[in-house]
């Protein structure tokens, strides 16, 4: 008995610190922006519960993105930004370890390749597993769209025609948000011979093809 006590205990522990951290960063991302002393006290919570399990792959998916807030801070110096960006990116392999379908999991991987300028062939893994496991993810086929889009001339036939697909069926449920992204990538051809029924697509694939 006093062992499933002090087993309960430590995962309550763990439970309590990861939540505390998750509240704050949601917090930050929703609500009042993302700071360093918020960035700060949501990481000293998240190590206190990985210190429990620290094979948990939410409280490492949650240190992976942390990490990547951590980055992204207005004047980190190059060397920490990198620092923090690698740091990310080997949360997301060992959350993978213990939950390897995660389509998150992949698309926070994709996106710390992407921040390091490592499109290699854990990039190319990473978008491809994102597509795989994440098909109808709104957040997934987004940030998909827009690595593809922003790597398209390093991309395969295969990964080119899987983000071809990807924006059709995003397209289906979230138009607006596409169409943000392909536009300011100038691809018309991607969304135009599409039927979707959106005034601002209809309109721009318009204009375009009336100037081309």
């Amino acid at each position: 008995m006093l062992v499933i006590l002090a087993w309960a205990g430590v995962r309550a522990y763990g439970a309590w610190h990861f939540l505390a951290a998750r509240s704050i960063t949601t917090s930050m991302i929703e609500t009042t922006g993302v700071s360093q002393s918020g960035i700060n006290e949501a990481t000293a919570r998240i190590k206190l519960a990985l210190k429990r399990f620290p094979a948990n792959p939410e409280y490492l998916d949650l240190a992976g993105k942390l990490q990547s807030l951590q980055a992204l801070q207005y004047g980190v110096p190059g060397k920490a930004q990198r620092e923090a960006l690698e740091s990310s990116a080997e949360y997301y392999r060992k959350a993978l370890k213990a939950r390897p379908l995660w389509p998150y999991s992949w698309t926070g991987l994709l996106n710390a390749k992407e921040a390091l300028g490592q499109i290699d062939p854990e990039f190319h893994l990473a978008l491809a597993q994102s597509i795989k496991t994440g098909p109808r993810e709104p957040y997934v086929q987004l940030q998909v769209i827009k690595s593809g889009l922003r790597h398209w001339g390093r991309l395969e036939k295969t990964e080119r025609e899987m983000i071809r697909e990807t924006i059709k069926d995003a397209l289906a449920s979230q138009p607006r948000e596409v169409f943000e992204v392909v536009s300011s990538y100038q691809r018309p051809d991607l969304i135009c011979d599409e039927d979707v029924d959106y005034r601002q697509i209809r309109n721009w694939c318009e204009i375009e093809y009336a100037s081309g």
